[in-house]
């Protein structure tokens, strides 16, 4: 996971952009201080719950991606993560909840919709999943890895002809994909030879 982006918090951006009645409103002189304080106060938070990602402790993650979250309601990185720690540990419905959240604040986010694409593959909801995987591409077509997930998805479900044209999509995107000239070469022989699925 590359926390670079995740960790980097603007605050004034985020101040702008988060609803009013999501959060305790201070007033008065020390209202500008207050508000820095658990900004602050959430982004420790944050940054430990990422410190436990990395050591593959989720459950201590989540439960500091919570409290990120109880002081900052919209603080999509903190949803985002929280989101990624419910994969690695299978709560795959949680996380889609938190990806639902990260859509509605950011809908133009390529990387969470092919997040939730990949949640949804993993519960085998695969229309779902082919659903959220087109959205990516609409709005980022030059992630190869979309490519190459949803032409698993489309594998899947029997589709072969789409599943093939995006391996060779991913394979123009990253000319070095290996593993979608592999799964390409495996999709090509089933839809040779059905009997061998």
């Amino acid at each position: 996971m590359n926390t670079t982006e995740d960790v980097e918090f603007d605050h004034e951006t985020y101040m702008n952009e988060i609803s009013l009645d999501s959060v305790k409103i201070y007033h008065g002189k020390d209202a500008r201080e207050k508000r820095r304080k658990v900004t602050m106060r959430a982004m420790t938070y944050f940054n430990r719950g990422s410190a436990y990602s990395i050591a593959d402790a989720y459950d201590c993650a989540i439960a500091e991606y919570c409290k990120a979250i109880d002081l900052q309601p919209n603080y999509i990185a903190a949803y985002k993560s929280r989101a990624i720690a419910y994969v690695r540990k299978g709560a795959y419905d949680c996380a889609i909840v938190d990806f639902d959240k990260v859509i509605s604040l950011r809908p133009d986010d390529a990387l969470t919709y092919f997040s939730r694409g990949m949640a949804y593959l993993n519960k085998d909801k695969i229309d779902r999943a082919i659903e959220d995987l087109t959205r990516a591409i609409e709005l980022d077509p030059e992630l190869a890895v979309v490519y190459f997930v949803r032409a698993n998805a489309y594998k899947k479900k029997g589709i072969y002809n789409r599943s093939i044209a995006d391996y060779n999509r991913a394979i123009e995107l990253n000319p070095d994909y290996a593993d979608a000239y592999n799964s390409r070469s495996h999709v090509e022989a089933i839809g040779e030879h059905p009997d061998r699925r």
